[in-house]
């Protein structure tokens, strides 16, 4: 596992503050047991001292009694009490320097009988009643007795002299030891720091570099923003404007020092009264959203026009939406062009049904007339026998036989160019006359079902209607390959409805059920969306591998 720049500092600063910690552990013990041992050290000098004391009273009560037995001065009397006073003092410190301490309480037991022996055989030449010194005899029980104290004190001495040697030492192992513990880990945290501070210029270096890249990137993506012929705006959760690009403010007209941090509701009404604000909204929700054809008026110019739009949420390092992002295109000269083309559009359809009903007209009162003329002279010459030649009447007879024939074609597309029946009998009767010729012309069974109440509409509605069945129909028998199709018309609430499905084989894949554009479905179906559109209408397409249904419906109005 790769361990990151600022988790080695850390872990170095870490280590570096851990070792500091430990020294500082270890030197509090080294200098607890170094104010321990000085203690000791200071005990074991003040029983030396309390022994040189005892030895020095020892000698200053030895040195008075001497005097005073030679001449019996008060002086020497007072200079031996004091001294012997001394001398208990002195053996009292050291009874309580010495408490815990087995061999020297035993040497201070013996001590204090053989003092209490000396200072009893010391009392004798300061007796009132004895007036002459001592005698050699007691004199030799003095000395002897003084230099078996003075043999304890020199072994209480040895003693305490042995123990000093001893608590010296293990001080100085312990100063040492902190010394040497002291060195090594101020080196190993000297080396950790110089190392974290390696890694800290490493790191500034690349929080350097990385800014570096995100002010490249800033100015990059300002530049991009800035240079979009498309509007692009941002805004946080509360709807207020963060960004406002150029071509936003051509859009609008709104300059970005007075958007900028202005909420979207204030700013501009129309995001309120039509679907923006739920797009917004979405996009704050974690959903991509698109405004399709949305009008939009600007309060202080009061330009409108209309746009699309789509937005998307826009979140920070750690993935939290902290607001939106969208893109806005402004399409109203689109629109115009759409409705300009629309308006063609119902003008040229109008065209061509004018065109087609005076063509429907021409065939059938001009051309149509001329053929039964022709047809019936045919008929005289085949009657009257004025042919000499046998075969001059087998060819006047199939002469009039196509012309019967053209005749009947041409009344055919004149009534399919334009059913003169659709005027005077209405939809469903138009509609049953076109189902049995097609039938009788295709081979295709048409089951037809009309609603008995369906009644008449407008002249535009029902010829629109009646140009979906045939369009229907005849892709039916073009592409569907069925041997069956259905034609339903009816009324379904405030609409005409016609339905023409079939069994075939379906729409190619890929085909949804919104309309296509028309270089992938071809004329007619477009020509279909475009004459309901005019007039209100819709048109819905479904396909499958079973077959296709094309179902049209338009506002129904009663003919007047």
């Amino acid at each position: 596992m790769k361990i990151s720049l600022r988790a080695k500092i850390s872990l170095s600063f870490g280590l570096a503050l851990l070792l500091l910690g430990l020294l500082g552990l270890a030197s509090y013990r080294s200098a607890s047991r170094m104010v321990e041992s000085s203690l000791w050290i200071a005990h074991t000098n003040k029983v030396l001292s309390s022994i040189g004391k005892l030895r020095a009273s020892l000698d200053d009560a030895e040195k008075a009694a001497r005097e005073y037995e030679g001449d019996r001065q008060e002086p020497y009397r007072q200079q031996y009490a004091a001294a012997t006073q001394e001398i208990r003092k002195a053996d009292n410190e050291l009874r309580n320097l010495t408490v815990g301490d087995a061999e020297q309480e035993r040497s201070l037991a013996l001590l204090d009988k053989l003092l209490a022996q000396w200072i009893a055989m010391q009392a004798h030449p300061f007796a009132e009643t004895k007036k002459a010194g001592a005698t050699a005899e007691e004199r030799g029980q003095t000395l002897d007795l003084l230099e078996q104290v003075n043999g304890v004190l020199k072994s209480m001495q040895d003693h305490e002299q042995r123990i000093l040697v001893a608590r010296s030492g293990k001080a100085l192992v312990g100063v040492r030891r902190t010394r040497f513990l002291g060195e090594m880990v101020t080196v190993l945290a000297l080396f950790l720091v110089a190392g974290s501070f390696v890694l800290i210029r490493r790191d500034i270096a690349e929080r350097e570099r990385a800014e570096q890249e995100v002010r490249r990137q800033k100015e990059f993506s300002d530049a991009l923003i800035g240079s979009s012929m498309d509007g692009i705006l941002a805004y946080d959760r509360e709807l207020r404007y963060t960004v406002w690009n150029p071509a936003m403010e051509r859009l609008t007209g709104a300059p970005k020092q007075e958007v900028l941090g202005k909420s979207a509701r204030d700013t501009f009404p129309f995001v309120t009264e039509t679907d923006v604000q739920r797009h917004m909204v979405e996009a704050l929700e974690g959903r991509n959203a698109a405004a399709v054809d949305q009008p939009f008026t600007i309060p202080n110019t009061g330009r409108g026009g209309y746009f699309e739009g789509s937005y998307a949420p826009l979140r920070d390092g750690n993935g939290e939406i902290i607001g939106g992002l969208g893109v806005i295109r402004d399409i109203s000269e689109r629109k115009q062009a759409e409705e300009t083309l629309r308006r063609l559009s119902g003008q040229l359809m109008r065209a061509q049904e004018s065109e087609r009903r005076r063509i429907a007209r021409e065939l059938h009162d001009s051309t149509g007339q001329r053929l039964a003329a022709l047809a019936m002279n045919l008929s005289w010459l085949e009657s009257s026998g004025n042919c000499g030649a046998p075969r001059a009447n087998e060819v006047l007879s199939e002469s009039r036989s196509l012309i019967e024939q053209s005749v009947k074609e041409i009344r055919t597309l004149s009534y399919l160019l334009h059913p003169p029946l659709l005027e005077e009998l209405g939809l469903a009767s138009t509609v049953s006359w076109y189902v049995q010729g097609f039938v009788d012309r295709s081979g295709i069974q048409v089951d037809l079902d009309i609603e008995a109440e369906l009644g008449r509409m407008g002249r535009e509605a029902e010829l629109a209607l009646f140009r979906v069945v045939q369009e229907g129909l005849t892709n039916v028998q073009r592409h569907s390959g069925s041997s069956k199709a259905r034609v339903r018309i009816a009324r379904e609430d405030s609409n005409a409805v016609v339905e023409v499905s079939d069994e075939g084989c379906g729409m190619p894949a890929g085909f949804s059920a919104v309309i296509p554009p028309v270089s992938r479905i071809g004329v007619g179906i477009a020509g279909m969306q475009e004459r309901l559109r005019e007039l209100g209408g819709e048109l819905e397409i479904r396909s499958s591998e079973t077959g296709t249904t094309v179902k049209a419906s338009i506002p129904s109005r009663e003919r007047t």
